[in-house]
């Protein structure tokens, strides 16, 4: 009884004190802020002052007041000088009205003072690489002194001093001459090598494996761009959930431990995709990751739609007939019915990938394919033999939603035909696509895609239908149905062509973590000429969409209208999908 007492008495007390602290009267004031200058200076300032900040809450009592004027003051003088306005003053007036206050802030920066002498001063033995910090000149502030420092020290790290860091920095402050002199006081270390490997967290993927799939060899020089690096090229297998690389020990070659969480070996996943004009299509597809054991990667994937139905079954080997070639065999036998143009398509192809440099790649290889086209100027079967080849070229941060960065590709695909004669072309395409942060939290971004593609030797009518070009649908051209951006023959069957144009822009707006905007302008088309632009018309489609930002990556619903549409087209056109538009 007496705890429960008390208990009621300590809570009647809180109570009594918050009520009597509402109570209490506070002081109003207003705040005058003049100067300095420098607009960038003005913000921060205003920003950090504690007066600006709790100005509507008013203040206890005058004391209080004159407080928060000596800490603002102090902390303005402060944020001056880390812009490099050393000799910046601040004057400051209270009135007290009674029953109000007004304080004003009177602030000078001064002459801003810039980086005279930039001296480094190697403790331990100076490095073989050249290094310079390019800061003389620059306003002294303490962010450009810094920065040159950080500079230096990332250019050694890059050039294998892993252990590369500040041991101090010391500025001189020369007010006849307005200048700071710099004395950066830095430890190259030595070389840092790549001495072995220790794997954590692998189950059923055997470690030699994962080490090679790091692209990290022993002997290398270490960087943190390397590591970097490895943890990407593991998280691109899509074997693991996570990636993460570090390094143990201090010895010039060092070991670097690899620890990933792996996928289950097996999944199943499927997708479904809708538009307006070309119906649903539902895919499905089921995946081992370690078929074999050593990572080989067999899927298969199936796709029924109203207008395509298609099976593909692909197996990814590493290391296959050359060390550091990945081998992709593909099987795909496919059926496609678009407004009346049918044809049948089976196709066994083989290719080989290969880094060529940083972040380029390239593909070589060969297939064989065969094609029921009732379109062709002989119709029935074709019979196709062709060789591949292809490098692209991607630093874009990330594979479904990029902010950051860009693609190209460029390939040539040469074919040798037999369809009661030989006929032979070759299929020339480039891509590529560009993604632009407008801020740093990269929620605003500048989108943009193009490719170019031609279709040489053969008129177009004697081109096998799946071998031709064509625009349009959800991931082409927006605003127009699936394949339609492009010539259609008497019956309003689009027959493609024999090249093709496609640009495409888009602002994106990432509004908050689970949703997005996309506003978006796309145009281009299939041409029956082999120079894109001849032998056909031009489309331009625009748009708004919607985006959202599930685990599995952005879902996305887009409504278009055709600039130009084609008689008896819908004047809008909704495209529902998974993964950006490109």
């Amino acid at each position: 009884m007496r705890g429960v007492l008390g208990a009621c008495l300590v809570w009647l007390g809180v109570l009594c004190g918050a009520a009597a602290a509402q109570d209490l009267p506070t002081i109003p004031y207003t705040l005058t802020v003049n100067g300095p200058a420098d607009e960038e200076v003005a913000g921060r300032i205003r920003a950090e002052l504690t007066l600006d900040k709790r100005r509507d809450q008013g203040v206890p009592s005058i004391g209080v007041l004159e407080a928060r004027l000596a800490r603002d003051v102090a902390r303005a003088k402060e944020v001056m000088a880390a812009y490099g306005y050393y000799d910046g003053a601040v004057s400051s007036n209270l009135v007290d009205g009674g029953a109000s206050a007004s304080v004003t802030l009177t602030i000078d920066q001064g002459p801003l003072y810039k980086i005279g002498r930039f001296d480094i001063v190697w403790q331990g033995g100076k490095p073989a690489t050249p290094v310079l910090a390019f800061a003389t000149g620059l306003p002294a502030s303490g962010r450009n002194i810094v920065a040159a420092g950080e500079r230096v020290i990332a250019k050694l790290k890059s050039d294998g001093y892993f252990d590369a860091a500040v041991v101090e920095r010391r500025a001189v402050l020369d007010r006849p001459s307005g200048k700071v002199d710099v004395t950066l006081t830095l430890t190259a270390g030595g070389l840092v090598t790549v001495g072995g490997f220790d794997i954590e967290g692998a189950q059923e993927i055997p470690q030699p494996r994962i080490a090679r799939l790091s692209t990290l060899e022993v002997g290398e020089l270490l960087t943190p761009k390397r590591l970097k690096d490895a943890e990407d090229r593991l998280l691109e297998t899509g074997i693991f959930n996570e990636a993460r690389a570090s390094v143990v020990g201090t010895a010039p070659a060092r070991t670097v431990r690899l620890a990933v969480g792996e996928r289950p070996m097996r999944t199943l996943s499927g997708a479904i995709k809708w538009s307006m004009q070309d119906g649903f299509a539902i895919e499905a597809a089921w995946e081992h990751r370690n078929i074999f054991g050593d990572a080989e990667r067999l899927r298969t994937a199936l796709t029924l739609g109203q207008q395509r139905q298609a099976l593909e079954v692909s197996l990814r080997r590493y290391d296959t007939i050359f060390e550091g070639h990945t081998l992709l065999a593909t099987l795909e036998v496919a059926h496609e019915d678009v407004d009346g143009q049918i044809y049948e398509h089976a196709a066994l192809i083989g290719t080989l990938e290969t880094d060529i440099y940083d972040k380029i790649v390239g593909r070589y290889g060969a297939s064989v394919e065969f094609v029921r086209d009732e379109g062709l100027t002989d119709g029935g079967d074709y019979a196709l033999i062709g060789v591949r080849g292809e490098v692209s070229f991607d630093n874009s941060n990330d594979l479904l939603d990029p902010t950051e960065g860009y693609r190209v590709t460029l390939r040539a695909l040469p074919y040798l035909g037999y369809n009661g004669d030989l006929r032979n072309f070759v299929i020339l395409e480039a891509l590529g696509s560009a993604y632009l942060p407008l801020d740093r939290q990269k929620e605003f971004v500048l989108a943009g895609r193009a490719r170019l593609g031609s279709v040489l030797g053969e008129r177009r009518d004697d081109i096998p239908l799946p071998k031709r070009f064509f625009a349009g649908g959800g991931g082409s051209i927006r605003g127009y149905s699936y394949k339609r951006a492009g010539p259609v023959n008497i019956d309003d069957e689009p027959v493609g062509g024999a090249s093709v144009v496609e640009l495409n822009a888009e602002a994106r707006w990432r509004i908050n973590e689970d949703f997005g905007a996309v506003a978006f302008v796309d145009g281009g088309g299939a041409f029956e000429g082999a120079m894109p632009g001849d032998g056909g018309d031009w489309y331009i489609g625009a748009g708004l969409g919607v985006r959202y930002y599930s685990p599995i990556g952005p879902v996305r619903l887009d409504v278009a209208m055709p600039i130009n549409a084609r008689e008896g087209e819908p004047g809008v056109q909704i495209y529902i999908s998974i993964g950006q538009a490109f």
